[in-house]
């Protein structure tokens, strides 16, 4: 595996089809020292969930992207080995996405615009920290 121990420990896969979003996550992330890894959209997050595998400790997606959706995504988590907390992030109604994601057993749901504060504090008690 191409990661350092330390690094591995505490890498989060964020995923996000806005630029703008993705930058945001993965700034918020890196500046409370978790490892980020950027997926563009939903293909390259199941690209990286493949390659990582064990090494993801946490997911943090989009729900609506091109191609493979957030939904597909956390499906693929679930139906794995490696079962990893998994938080959507969104725009859309959030009644609609927890209903939609609600048998694939969500670990989280925040509104866009993210606070940093809500999502650190989110990501802190699904990693038990």
């Amino acid at each position: 595996m191409p990661w350092s121990v330390g690094v591995v420990m505490r890498t989060i896969v964020v995923a996000d089809d806005d630029e703008a979003v993705l930058e945001y996550l993965a700034w918020t992330y890196r500046r409370a020292g978790y490892a980020v890894v950027v997926a563009h959209n939903g293909t390259e997050l199941l690209g990286h969930l493949i390659h990582l595998g064990t090494a993801v400790r946490m997911v943090v997606s989009d729900l609506n992207m091109p191609g493979v959706s957030g939904l597909d995504a956390l499906a693929y988590v679930r139906r794995s080995s490696h079962d990893v907390p998994f938080v959507f992030v969104t725009g859309e109604d959030p009644a609609m996405a927890r209903a939609a994601a609600c048998r694939l057993r969500l670990s989280g749901l925040l509104e866009k615009p993210i606070d940093c504060g809500k999502l650190l504090s989110l990501t802190r008690q699904l990693l038990g920290e």
